[in-house]
C-alpha cells in the first residue's frame, strides 16, 4: 500500500504487494486527515501539507551525480532532523501503545537524499506485515488519545532506513553501489516496470537530470520502445504528465531533462499535437526545441538565475522550448485558427491558459526585440520613442522595456 503526503495527498494501496507503505511528510507534525475512502482494491487518503515538488517513484533505484565513485560522498549513518525524530518517535510510540509487531522502514528517495547530505520533505514508510490503511488508523487513534491530530503520508523500495534499529538496509545489495556510481536502474526488468506504471519513465528522466545520474542502457531501451510510449500516452493522465514536465522545466537541469526526452523519442508523446497542423511540423522539430531551450538555459545561468523569479524563468524556458512551433496553428470546430501552443498547454500538458498566453506573447514580441539589435550594437543613443511597443504586440512592463533597451 502506498500513502503519500503532498498538497493534496492521495494514497492508493494496490494488492498484492510485498510491502505495504505509508508516507509521512516532514513539513508539519500534526496536520489533520481529511477525506478517507476505501474499497476492496484501494485505499485513498487526501491530506493537506507542504508541497515539495518531489514525489519519488516506487521502483526506481537512484544514485548520484557522476559515473565515478571516487568523488561521491555517501554518509555512513543518517542524521535525523528534530522534525524527523519527532515523527519517528510518534510512529514508534504507536507500535508500543498497541503492541504492534511490525518493522517500520523508511524507503527510497528520503534515504538516498539523507545519505547524500541533502534534505527531503517526503518520508516513505514501508510496513512488513500489515496494511498501510490499518497502521494509519492506529496512528490516528494514538495521536487522538494523546490530544494530537493525525499526520499524513509515497515509495521507492531498494534502500531502507529501519526506524526500529536505526540502520540503513539495502535488500538488493546494489542500492548503495548505484548511489555511489551515479546510476538509475530499475530493480525489476525495466520494460515490465514501465508498463506497470509508465509515469516511472518521466520520473527516471527527472531524477537523472536533477542529480546528474546516468540512465541505465536497458532502462533507456525500454523507455524508448513503442509499447512503453503507447502505455504512457494511454494509461497516464495528461495532468500527471504535465506535472512531471513542469517539475523538469522548473528544476535545476531543465535542458538535460529535455535532452533525455528527445533522446528517448518521447517528445511528441508528451507534447502531443492536434490533427492537421499548418504548416506541418517536421518529425525532428523537437531537436530544435531542445537546442533553443539549451541556449536559453545557458543564457539564464550566464546572467544569473537570481535575475529572474521562478515563474519568469519557467515561462522563459517554455517559450524557448516551443519557439519552433510559434507559427503552427490548427482549426477548431468553427474553422478558427488556433495556435498549436494553446493546444499543448491546454490538452497535452493540462497547464494554465495564462501560461500559453504568455508564451505566445513572448513569441509575438520577438520581431520587436530583433529590431533593437542593430541599435544596441551601434554607438548611437536610443530613444524610447523610436521603438514601437504597441499593445497589439505584447503588453510588457515598462521596466522590461528599459532592461531590453539597456542591454540587460
Amino acid at each position: 500500500m502506498r500513502l503519500s503526503l503532498n498538497n493534496p495527498l492521495k494514497l492508493k494501496a494496490k494488492a498484492p504487494l510485498l510491502l505495504h507503505s505509508l508516507s509521512l511528510p516532514t513539513a508539519n507534525i500534526t496536520p489533520a486527515f481529511r477525506n478517507v475512502s476505501t474499497s476492496s482494491k484501494a485505499t485513498t487518503l487526501s491530506l493537506t501539507t507542504r508541497t515539495t515538488g518531489f514525489l519519488p517513484s516506487p521502483f526506481l533505484r537512484c544514485s548520484t551525480a557522476m559515473a565515478t565513485a571516487a568523488s561521491i560522498q555517501v554518509k555512513e549513518q543518517i542524521e535525523l532532523t528534530q522534525t524527523e525524530k519527532k515523527i519517528f518517535d510518534r510512529l514508534l510510540n504507536t507500535l508500543r501503545h498497541f503492541n504492534l509487531q511490525t518493522q517500520l522502514r523508511v524507503a527510497g528517495g528520503w534515504v538516498r537524499d539523507k545519505l547524500l547530505g541533502k534534505e527531503c520533505y517526503d518520508i516513505d514508510i514501508a510496513l512488513d506485515n500489515m496494511l498501510g490503511s490499518e497502521f494509519v488508523d492506529k496512528v490516528q487513534e494514538y495521536l487522538l488519545s494523546t490530544g494530537e491530530v493525525a499526520q499524513g503520508l509515497a515509495v521507492i523500495p531498494s534502500l531502507f532506513y529501519n526506524i526500529n534499529t536505526n540502520l540503513v538496509e539495502d535488500f538488493t545489495k546494489r542500492g548503495i553501489e548505484d548511489l555511489k556510481f551515479g546510476r538509475i536502474v530499475t530493480p525489476l526488468p525495466p520494460k515490465a516496470t514501465f508498463l506497470d506504471d509508465p509515469l516511472r519513465v518521466l520520473r527516471a528522466i527527472r531524477f537523472g537530470a536533477r542529480f546528474g545520474f546516468t540512465l541505465d542502457e536497458e532502462l533507456k531501451k525500454a523507455a524508448a520502445c513503442d509499447d512503453v510510449k503507447t502505455a504512457l500516452a494511454a494509461k497516464i493522465s495528461r495532468e500527471r504528465i504535465g506535472t512531471e514536465i513542469d517539475l523538469m522545466i522548473s528544476g535545476n537541469q531543465p535542458a538535460k531533462a529535455i535532452d533525455h526526452i528527445c533522446d528517448l523519442t518521447l517528445f511528441w508523446v508528451v507534447c502531443s499535437l492536434p490533427a492537421k497542423v499548418e504548416p506541418a511540423v517536421s518529425e525532428d522539430c523537437y531537436r530544435l526545441s531542445a537546442s533553443y531551450l539549451d541556449a536559453t538555459w545557458n543564457l539564464i545561468r550566464l546572467i544569473g538565475c537570481s535575475s529572474f523569479d521562478d515563474e519568469q524563468r519557467r515561462l522563459c524556458l517554455y517559450s524557448a522550448l516551443f519557439l519552433p512551433l510559434c507559427s503552427a496553428t490548427y482549426g477548431d470546430r468553427k474553422a478558427k485558427k488556433i495556435p498549436v501552443i494553446n493546444y499543448i498547454f491546454r490538452d497535452s500538458l493540462k497547464r494554465k491558459a495564462s501560461d500559453a498566453e504568455t508564451v505566445i506573447n513572448v513569441h509575438k514580441s520577438l520581431e520587436k526585440f530583433l529590431s533593437l539589435i542593430p541599435s544596441l550594437l551601434s554607438n548611437e543613443d536610443i530613444q524610447l520613442s523610436e521603438i514601437d511597443w504597441g499593445r497589439e504586440i505584447i503588453d510588457v512592463p515598462f521596466t522590461s522595456k528599459l532592461r531590453v533597451l539597456t542591454g540587460m
